[in-house]
C-alpha cells in the first residue's frame, strides 16, 4: 500500500498536469508564486521566513 505523502504527491502531480494547458492558454493562473524546484505552489524551501 502506498504512503500517504505519495499519494497526495501524485495526485498533485496529477492536478498539476492537467492544469498545465489551461495555465499555457492563460486561462487560470497559480495564486501563490510558484516553487523554484518546479511547477508547484511555493514550497517550504522557498519561504524566506525560516
Amino acid at each position: 500500500m502506498p504512503e500517504l505523502s505519495q499519494m497526495i504527491g501524485a495526485s498533485r502531480n496529477a492536478v498539476v498536469n492537467a492544469l498545465t494547458p489551461w495555465r499555457e492558454q492563460d486561462w487560470v493562473r497559480p495564486r501563490a508564486p510558484l516553487c523554484a524546484q518546479n511547477s508547484y505552489p511555493a514550497c517550504p524551501s522557498d519561504r524566506l521566513d525560516g
